[in-house]
């Protein structure tokens, strides 16, 4: 087990390495290029007004605000994450990126302000899950916490997650829960 959980430990750190030498420029680039491409299948697979659950995303992270926007502008519900101090995660649904969102806790995390209505997991039609690394295949390496792996299995709603390529590993460190991703979205 110790094992696993060094190995995960040092990709994480790989991957960190890797988005701290990379130019704003080349990320910009391929956040536009990520948005294009999650937009595309979005709009493409599910028709207004199913359900999406996204991110608020952290600073290297994919900026994905633009697709948050896009997403309500299109008249789709959009679902963020709530973290509880018990490890647990739960869903609120948002109708602004800006006014609906607040800083909360000992890693200021940005959250849907509790006045937004509470979601359902089965009510979800799509995720769109972050990580630190993939694999092509959909395996997903998170930060460690484990709320993705505890929250997923409630859902029966399409995984899906935007990755640069400096996020992408052949093989990654799995335990067996572990949850995956349906579609990985590679800029």
């Amino acid at each position: 087990m110790n094992a696993i959980l060094d190995a995960k430990a040092s990709i994480r750190q790989t991957v960190q390495q890797r988005l701290a030498r990379w130019s704003a420029a080349a990320r910009a680039a391929a956040d536009r290029e990520l948005i294009t491409l999650a937009t595309d299948f979005l709009f493409r697979h599910w028709q207004p007004p199913a359900l999406v659950m996204a991110f608020v995303p952290l600073p290297d992270e994919p900026d994905i605000f633009p697709l948050l926007e896009k997403i309500l502008a299109a008249g789709y519900r959009l679902g963020l994450p709530v973290t509880a101090d018990g490890g647990e995660m739960s869903a609120r649904e948002i109708t602004d990126c800006r006014s609906d969102l607040q800083t909360v806790g000992k890693f200021a995390l940005v959250e849907p302000k509790p006045v937004c209505p509470s979601l359902a997991p089965s009510a979800l039609d799509v995720v769109i899950v972050p990580g630190r690394a993939f694999t092509p295949t959909g395996v997903r390496l998170g930060r460690g916490g484990g709320y993705y792996d505890r929250f997923l299995p409630r859902t029966k709603a399409r995984r899906l997650a935007l990755a640069y390529q400096n996020q992408i590993f052949s093989a990654l460190p799995a335990d067996g829960h572990d949850q995956k991703v349906d579609e990985i979205f590679i800029a």
